[in-house]
């Protein structure tokens, strides 16, 4: 069971990404400057391992026993397509408020029309984010801060769940193509397939951020892209599919969980048919997992399950754990859809508080007929 949180976020103010769009239409925010110029990193240093293990004395009474240090294996390294490019790009600044007694201090959400991009006629295969301080080091929820939600929309695509009816905020945003919480899971494609981003387009940026510590503090989020431009390699397109226990109709993409256990559910009729590629969730403090299932064959298609406090970053300083992962499911495919069939996303809690903004969504990327 995660833990239970003892701070509250202030109500009234917790907006969710796709909630903010309404609130776009009365007061816009632009992009607040000029991002900060990156420090360069100097050259890794690799110590040589040549000359072997350090010899291990025989333990004696008086000598403890020598235990060699404990090595791992490097992480693998991901594959990537043939002329892959790489573009990093920093947002912000972004001022967050301070906590005020157990309240964290919250931004209201941030809307950013127009945002600069990493290229057009162009493969999107990698979208990894993160939360970073102007020096460059990284912001986390151990030195107070935590990015809430960031969420990115293409305006000149319609959204494929929501559409262009109202109410809906994608009516104005256009299609969501990509978000994370403050666990920053990297949207990476398997070779081969990529989300095509056209040379006439336009994005827009929601952000939201909140902060455990008692002064305020400056962020910036830094979006690092991976892409193969369109005259060097074809892929196969993908087509993001948003699936939220919170739909359209509702404006908002938040909903209140009540204390203890609870499993909220929607269910979407497919009419983006095809081979599934990759499904990821999110969730706040508290939930379980997001799970999402073909109701007309039973096939569990994913279960995107929340994990807890994996590294210090995400213990915060007050000593709680903090949502650090969620299981992402990917192949080719991890499953094939057809038009007409039932598609559930199911959010589950387990809190001893009632949570006015919980989340519960599942992004899928479909591959796009032909």
């Amino acid at each position: 069971m995660p833990p239970i949180r003892k701070r509250v976020a202030v109500a009234g103010t917790a907006m969710s990404a796709v909630a903010a769009a309404v609130v776009a239409l009365v007061s816009v925010t632009t992009a607040p400057g000029k991002p900060a110029p990156r420090p360069v990193a100097g050259a890794a240093q690799h110590a040589a391992h040549t000359a072997g293990p350090e010899p291990t004395a025989p333990a004696t009474e008086d000598t403890p026993p020598v235990v060699p240090p404990v090595t791992s294996a490097p992480a693998p390294v991901r594959a990537k397509n043939p002329g892959t490019l790489t573009r990093t790009i920093r947002h912000g600044p972004y001022e967050v408020p301070a906590a005020v007694g157990d309240k964290d201090g919250r931004s209201r959400n941030i809307i950013e029309l127009g945002i600069e991009t990493p290229c057009g006629d162009c493969y999107i295969t990698s979208i990894k984010p993160d939360m970073l301080y102007a020096d460059g080091s990284v912001a986390n929820v151990d030195t107070g801060p935590g990015l809430h939600h960031f969420l990115l929309t293409n305006q000149f695509r319609s959204d494929p769940v929501c559409g262009r009816s109202l109410p809906n905020p994608s009516v104005f945003l256009g299609e969501r193509f990509a978000a994370a919480g403050n666990e920053r899971t990297e949207i990476a494609m398997p070779l081969g397939y990529g989300y095509y981003n056209d040379g006439l387009h336009r994005w827009n940026m929601a952000s939201d951020f909140m902060n455990h510590a008692e002064e305020p503090k400056t962020v910036y989020v830094e979006i690092t892209y991976e892409y193969v431009p369109d005259d060097v390699a074809e892929l196969k397109r993908l087509r993001p599919v948003w699936l939220d226990v919170a739909p359209c109709g509702s404006v908002r993409d938040i909903y209140e969980v009540p204390a203890g256990g609870s499993t909220e559910t929607w269910d979407w009729e497919v009419d983006v048919p095809g081979r599934v590629i990759g499904l990821g969730g999110h969730s706040h403090m508290g939930g379980v997992n997001v799970k999402a299932t073909n109701v007309s064959t039973g096939e569990v298609i994913c279960d995107s399950v929340v994990r807890y406090g994996e590294t210090p970053r995400y213990i915060n300083i007050h000593g709680e754990e903090e949502v650090s992962s969620l299981k992402r499911c990917i192949g080719t495919p991890v499953t094939t859809l057809e038009r007409g069939q039932t598609v559930r996303v199911e959010s589950t809690y387990e809190t001893d508080e009632a949570i006015p903004d919980a989340m519960g969504i599942m992004v899928a990327y479909i591959e796009e007929e032909e």
